[in-house]
């Protein structure tokens, strides 16, 4: 015989089971979380804290979010977040490489063109004389050590600290031209 109030216990019982299988039984997602992990570090070995910030920090705050929700066992919401971290990973590395050539390529660039107006600036601060002299002969000495500074951060691949220490480069070499008389 059928007895309603038994069979919806029963049926209560048999959902409560399935609810808990489905949800107690995900696996974590730690393949999609070591790829993540992979492509944020990829992203910050490529240089991406300097030359693609704002997507680094995004791609290590979803990480981050990634690991929180596998840490409270939210497998399914990890794995989201797991392949959404991967993604920005690689799209702040992709960044990086990208404005990493750029800043090279100007870094390259200030480096040829000053190389000649400092080697100027030394040959006329040597012939100066008076106190002019003196003085344009130690600033010349000073730019050319900041230039060779700047050079050596060029081929330590730190080309973003060469660009500013170039225009500083730069900047000095048109006080002293004009210290100098050259134009």
């Amino acid at each position: 015989m059928f007895d309603a109030k038994k069979s919806g216990v029963t049926g209560l019982a048999f959902l409560g089971l399935a609810v808990f299988m489905a949800v107690g039984c995900a696996k974590p997602p730690t393949k999609e979380m070591t790829e993540a992990e992979s492509s944020v570090q990829a992203a910050q070995a490529s240089g991406a804290e300097e030359y693609a910030n704002m997507e680094f920090r995004t791609a290590q705050d979803v990480l981050a979010d990634a690991k929180a929700k596998m840490e409270s066992k939210d497998y399914q919401g990890a794995k989201m977040a797991a392949l959404d971290a991967k993604v920005k990973g690689d799209q702040a590395k992709s960044s990086a490489d990208a404005n990493k050539a750029t800043v090279k390529t100007q870094a390259e660039t200030l480096v040829t063109d000053l190389k000649a107006v400092v080697e100027g600036i030394k040959a006329a601060a040597a012939k100066a004389k008076g106190k002019n002299g003196a003085k344009a002969k130690a600033e010349a000495a000073t730019l050319d050590t900041n230039f060779a500074a700047a050079q050596q951060a060029v081929e330590a691949g730190q080309y973003s600290s060469a660009v500013t220490q170039l225009q500083g480069v730069q900047t000095k070499s048109d006080e002293l031209k004009a210290l100098l008389g050259i134009k």
